[in-house]
């Protein structure tokens, strides 16, 4: 899935830091958070970077990979609801991550 300018993603919550990210965990605070969309050349092989980051407001400006991010649905969209249980038992929990 490629991701937009301007669309609105949730940056996943990782058990373990994805190799491509901040070695020094710098990159970990926008873990569960909803986040826009900044840059998207439209390749498939460069990265996005997002407007919650940028250089402007005091971020890094990090680069992110479209498996970083869950979309959020829009209305019409198809979901399948999955328990609290199913979720954490896939994904985990982080103390001081939430949406």
């Amino acid at each position: 899935m490629r991701f937009h300018v301007g669309e609105k993603v949730v940056v996943k919550s990782f058990p373990n830091r994805p190799a491509h990210w901040n070695g020094m965990g710098e990159m970990d605070k926008y873990m569960g958070r909803m986040v826009t969309i900044q840059w998207d050349n439209g390749s498939d092989t460069l990265p996005l970077s997002i407007k919650e980051d940028s250089c402007d407001n005091g971020g890094c400006g990090w680069h992110w990979e479209d498996g970083d991010f869950w979309p959020i649905p829009r209305i019409g969209d198809d979901v399948t609801p999955r328990s609290w249980q199913e979720m954490e038992q896939q994904y985990g929990l982080q103390e001081g991550h939430r949406l």
